[in-house]
């Protein structure tokens, strides 16, 4: 790549042209000036053949006595003469002005020639200076985007990562979960079942208290007849015909129930009470399925205290029930 023609300054090129226009006056007044040179030059005139006299003319024979030819002779041999020297002139004085100018000229172009010169160098190192810049920046450049690719892709990994670990911890979660419910499910229908079984036994151990407490009383009293059965009353062994609406009209106004019942529940207690009809302990033989109201009942008995008796005797054990509806 070469540097840009540099353009000559205006003044060095009017100083160019006024210095080549006073050298060519220069020459031309000097040669004016010139003195003409003289030249020297010898020259002898010779014959190689001897020449006669011509004849007189003839009123001369005539008229005056004749004369005798001349004697001819044979001219001499001329000597050959070196050429003229030339006369060396001597160099005329240069004027002075002529070679100041001439300096001058020769200065100015040698300070042109190094200005052009130190320019050239100038723009080539600006240009060397320029190409290593550009070559710094793409370098930097790249290491910028080959940086910001592994950023990315590391940032990428490690979404990645995230993600996985985030699916896999909710999978492990949900797995959990999903044991933990099927874990308590099972356990809620094994207790559900317990219950059941529990509640069934119950109310059929009750059951056979209760018949095996009309049979004691019964036998107490002497009677003969089976459980369900009607006679008079020294034969009744049980409670009379309406000893249940008394104790339930005692022990009613008692619940406090501020729910709300769906259908009829009815719960099976068994009542336990002294000889002066004070009741000693209480327990839900078969549960109305509705713990509230189960409460309720339990609740209302401890605040009836005591049982009316029945005809004058006491019930020692006795099985109520009771349900919202009567």
């Amino acid at each position: 790549m070469t540097p840009p023609p540099q353009r000559m300054p205006l003044r060095a090129v009017a100083w160019a042209v006024l210095v080549h226009v006073g050298l060519i006056a220069a020459f031309m007044i000097g040669a004016s000036f010139k003195r003409p040179t003289e030249t020297l030059v010898a020259a002898e005139l010779w014959s190689a053949l001897p020449q006669q006299a011509a004849p007189a003319a003839a009123s001369a024979q005539s008229d005056g006595p004749t004369t005798e030819p001349a004697e001819s002779f044979e001219s001499p041999q001329p000597q050959p003469t070196s050429a003229p020297q030339p006369v060396e002139e001597p160099a005329p004085e240069p004027d002075p002005e002529l070679v100041l100018q001439e300096e001058r000229r020769k200065r100015e172009l040698a300070k042109q020639a190094e200005l052009r010169r130190k320019a050239q160098e100038a723009q080539a190192a600006r240009q060397k200076a320029q190409q290593q810049e550009a070559e710094r920046k793409k370098a930097q450049e790249a290491a910028a985007a080959k940086k910001k690719a592994e950023e990315e892709a590391a940032a990428q990994k490690k979404r990645a990562e995230e993600e996985a670990t985030k699916q896999k911890k909710a999978a492990e979660a949900a797995a959990a979960k999903k044991k933990a419910e099927q874990e308590a499910a099972a356990k809620k229908k094994k207790a559900e079942q317990e219950a059941a079984a529990k509640k069934k036994r119950e109310a059929a151990e009750a059951e056979a208290r209760r018949e095996a407490e009309l049979q004691r009383i019964q036998s107490l009293a002497g009677a003969t007849g089976a459980t369900g059965s009607t006679g008079t009353a020294a034969q009744t062994s049980g409670p009379s015909a309406g000893y249940a609406g008394q104790v339930i009209a005692r022990v009613r106004p008692h619940i406090q129930f501020p729910g709300v019942l769906v259908g009829n529940p009815t719960a099976v207690v068994e009542v336990r009470v002294d000889s002066a009809g004070r009741i000693t302990s209480r327990r839900v033989m078969r549960s109305s399925g509705n713990v509230a109201w189960d409460d309720a009942v339990l609740r209302a008995l401890d605040a009836a205290e005591t049982l009316p008796k029945d005809n004058g005797r006491v019930h020692p054990v006795l099985t109520l029930e009771f349900s919202p509806n009567g």
